[in-house]
């Protein structure tokens, strides 16, 4: 929670994730890594010599028409009609808003339902995104686990490849994925190369299970 509230630039951010300790040697133990999202976002940053939130619309959500999906990378940016978040605290019996999220470095997405879904709906489609990089996305790089399958953003999960994490025992091949932070929560699930798609998003916080919930909206659409 310390570091959620630090203010870090590019290189302060670099710098301090270079020192924290290492767990093991590279492809020998699989761990999920929001330092490593963050990481990405300052590669692209270097790469495109833009802002990320410039990157995000020139690149995603101008081409898509996602009108309600935008990151900031400024703490007193006001994003219209944002939902705020909230947890139930069991002590006091009380629902307490979320306190300040820290914006600085320009990474956290905020979305919508309907626009998460018409990003799933086009991930697979010709001409999108090259065979290449669906593959790198997609396909489940952790060969040396049993308990996990993963590709690069998503857990992939077919016949072959189970995996403890988001596993609905159903005979489809799927892509999933979701997302907690601060009282909100998220979930995306791509059925079948978008013969089913289901998003949706929480500011329930702790009061929200989003995998049961998936799991009992998957199974009202595959009997």
């Amino acid at each position: 929670m310390k570091f959620k509230r630090s203010q870090f630039s590019n290189d302060e951010y670099v710098n301090f994730i270079s020192k924290l300790p290492q767990l093991h040697l590279p492809n020998e133990r699989f761990y999920y890594s929001n330092f490593a999202y963050h990481l990405l976002a300052i590669v692209i940053e270097v790469t495109y010599k833009m802002p990320f939130e410039e990157i995000l619309k020139e690149k995603l959500t101008i081409p898509l028409g996602l009108k309600n999906t935008i990151s900031v990378d400024k703490n007193n940016h006001i994003i219209e009609k944002l939902a705020k978040a909230y947890c139930y605290d069991e002590k006091s019996k009380a629902w307490l808003q979320t306190p300040f999220i820290d914006l600085s470095l320009g990474r956290r997405i905020f979305s919508t339902s309907l626009d998460l879904n018409k990003w799933a709906q086009v991930i697979g489609n010709p001409g999108w995104l090259s065979k290449e990089s669906l593959n790198l996305l997609t396909k489940n790089h952790q060969n040396k686990t049993e308990y996990i399958s993963y590709g690069n953003g998503w857990v992939d999960i077919d016949s072959n490849t189970k995996s403890k994490i988001g596993d609905f025992k159903i005979s489809k091949p799927y892509i999933i994925h979701g997302g907690s932070t601060d009282g909100y929560k998220s979930m995306l699930i791509n059925i079948n190369n978008q013969e089913y798609v289901v998003s949706f998003l929480s500011n329930l916080g702790n009061n929200t299970n989003e995998m049961a919930l998936a799991q009992k909206i998957v199974q009202i659409l595959i009997q």
